[in-house]
């Protein structure tokens, strides 16, 4: 991608294999840190063009380990990039989903997206811009529609997502229904999950029990609204099959 790298003066990885399947790219890398590199490269990017072209633009990002190596690509490419910083000031961003737990605690995606990402761009990007979900403030369901009305006021345009070990998207897991209209939904955190979320989460989680019954999620409706670029992040072996069987059968 040589006009991605003469922006950002940084050498874009280069994968192992490149599988082409079910209209998807698969790319595997070498390590986590290379997927992250990649990605970045490929959402800033857009990011810079679309603010060049609109004014503005829109990213909608996961809260996960799955993330950290992204997080730290990105920050760096800003470091190195003026108009990626300029772009950062232009860009909404969204989470797509999270507990119900307040903001501060270490537990809430809030809170591992400002600790792990906006702290570290905090002197470039517009705090009127940054809309996190806030199911504890208020009504959750009035918290669920007024945040999908602004997600699909501003886009969404750029995804960072992952992949859970059951196949889950945010936290709509298999057998939630497919044809809703897109929005956030309430979701009962299944065994696998919560088995999941222990092992991304040791320090926090210790026993099932500390992990919340519930979670809120945007569904995958509102996830296939995403209207420029998509970034799948997944470096955990676990997820191997569940990557496996998505390729192979599609969403169900």
């Amino acid at each position: 991608m040589p006009a991605v790298e003469s922006v950002f003066e940084v050498k874009t990885p280069q994968p192992l294999h490149v599988v082409p399947t079910r209209g998807l790219e698969v790319t595997i890398y070498d390590t986590a840190g290379e997927m992250g590199l990649a990605s970045a490269i490929a959402i800033a990017a857009e990011q810079c063009r679309l603010v060049a072209e609109r004014g503005e633009t829109s990213l909608q990002l996961m809260a996960a380990p799955s993330a950290f190596p992204f997080y730290e690509a990105y920050v760096g490419l800003a470091r190195l990039s003026g108009e990626l910083q300029q772009a950062i000031g232009q860009t909404h961003f969204f989470q797509f989903d999270d507990y119900l737990l307040p903001a501060h605690h270490q537990a809430s995606f809030r809170h591992l997206l400002t600790h792990h990402l906006f702290g570290p761009l905090e002197e470039w990007y517009d705090a009127k811009k940054v809309h996190l979900f806030q199911p504890d403030l208020g009504d959750p369901a009035e918290e669920c529609e007024r945040y999908t009305s602004l997600l699909l006021e501003h886009g969404p345009d750029l995804m960072l997502k992952g992949q859970g070990e059951d196949g889950h998207w945010g936290f709509h897991q298999p057998g939630t229904p497919i044809d809703a209209d897109p929005g956030f939904i309430t979701v009962k955190m299944n065994e696998m999950n919560v088995a999941q979320q222990m092992r991304d989460h040791p320090t926090l989680f210790r026993q099932p029990s500390d992990v919340p019954a519930e979670a809120y999620t945007a569904n995958v409706p509102l996830f296939m609204r995403t209207r420029e670029l998509v970034e799948d992040n997944v470096p955990q072996a676990s997820k191997a099959y569940a990557i496996r069987r998505l390729l192979r059968d599609g969403c169900h």
